[in-house]
């Protein structure tokens, strides 16, 4: 889990994206999580609920060699477009009955899983853009 990223006075972001380069050989997966919180918004941070990235650009079917463990990939993951209701497609959410087009505030999960405890995913590196539209 990162850190609390605070976006700059003027620079709430309406979209994200985390790029992710991982070892994910079959029977494995990487999940990416975000809390993202209005600058508005009166709850902390901590009260909001992880939101599942989705994985782009055909990652669900992107595997890496299981007799190669360096054969790492790139992922990229964003909101799911059922989440982005906004005006012009950007991500919104509900909170105490205000409705919140843009975030300041966001931190980052990241969940590896695997099916045999011998054969595991990795991640090399992570980047995240909070994006504007």
């Amino acid at each position: 889990i990162s850190q609390t990223i605070t976006l700059a006075d003027g620079q709430d972001a309406e979209d994200i994206k985390v790029y992710l380069t991982a070892y994910r050989p079959p029977g494995t997966d990487v999940k990416v999580y975000v809390k993202v919180k209005n600058g508005d918004d009166p709850d902390p941070i901590e009260s909001k609920k992880w939101i599942e990235l989705i994985k782009e650009s055909n990652g669900d079917d992107l595997y890496s060699s299981v007799v190669n463990r360096l054969d790492f990939k790139e992922f990229s993951f964003t909101f799911p477009a059922e989440l982005k209701t906004g005006n012009i497609g950007e991500f919104q959410y509900e909170s105490e009955g205000s409705i919140y087009t843009s975030y300041k505030y966001f931190t980052i999960k990241i969940v590896l899983l695997a099916t045999n405890a011998a054969v595991i995913p990795r991640v090399a590196d992570l980047r995240a853009m909070a994006m504007q539209i």
